[in-house]
Order: C-alpha cells, then structure tokens, then sequence
C-alpha cells in the first residue's frame, strides 16, 4: 500500500481533510525546490502536489503558466525535479504526486518515467491531459511501478 492511501486512511479515520498545497518547482528561483517541500512539511502539509513545468500547460490556468514559464528559464527538468524528490523522501515520508502532461511522459519513456519516479519516492502522477477512456495502458504502467494514476474527472 502507497503513502497516499494511507495518508488518506489515517486522515479519514481521524475525521480530518487534507492540506495538499501545489507548488512549481525552481519557482520563484532555481533551487528552491526542496527547501519549499521541506517546509510544506513543517507547515502541515498531508500530501504534496509537485507540478512539472511544460512549454504549453494549457490545461493550467495563468499563475501556473506563469510559474512554469518562470521555472523552465530557471533551469527546471524532470531530473531536477526527480532529483529532488528524492533528496526529499530520505528524510520524510509525505506522498508527493507529480503533475504533468503527457507529451514530457511519452518523450522519457512511460515506464521509464514512472520507475525513475517510484526511485525518486514519487506516490503518485496526475496527467491532466490524458482522459481516463485513453489510458488503459498508462494505468496498467502505474500499477506496475506502484505509483497511483490519479485522474482529473
């Protein structure tokens, strides 16, 4: 069972709803990635939504396609991202789900991405732009590497 699951069990049996705060990371400046998820957690945060910058995140709407915009010109990947992620899970156990469009995905390689994701200490993958009609085989991937395909509906 994943981090997210039970994070959302303890939550429900303590009769709490979660904080999940989102953040863009190298957003407002390179290097600030996990400094800011370390104190999402000192802050209370239950789960932690990690947006991956993309040239055209039109599912997104203006602060977002500001700070992806912003991110990308202060260096953002998805190594730095994994990077740090990872850098992160050795001290704490807060779920992180990364969010990102499909296009960056295939271009990695989806098994690829998402066993570099479960190594980086990735709980789960939101793809905004993938409905859930079109991804039997995402979804079957995710199952694979234990990461949680989390839809958008």
């Amino acid at each position: 069972m994943n981090r997210i699951r039970t994070t959302f069990e303890k939550l429900r049996t303590a009769g709490r709803k979660a904080l999940i705060p989102y953040i863009t990371p190298e957003f407002p400046f390179e290097g600030i990635t996990l400094p800011l998820l370390q104190q999402l957690e000192g802050g209370g945060a239950d789960l932690i939504e990690v947006g991956i910058p993309f040239s055209d995140p039109l599912a997104d709407g203006a602060t977002i396609q500001h700070s992806s915009e912003v991110a990308l010109k202060n260096g953002a990947t998805i190594r730095k991202i994994l990077d740090a992620t990872n850098r992160f899970r050795e001290a704490s156990q807060v779920p992180l789900v990364l969010m990102g469009y499909v296009n960056p995905i295939l271009h990695w390689g989806v098994d690829r991405f998402l066993s570099d994701c479960r190594r980086s200490g990735v709980d789960g993958i939101i793809v905004p732009d993938l409905p859930p009609e079109e991804a039997s085989e995402f979804k079957t991937a995710c199952e694979r590497s234990d990461i949680s395909a989390v839809f958008l509906i």
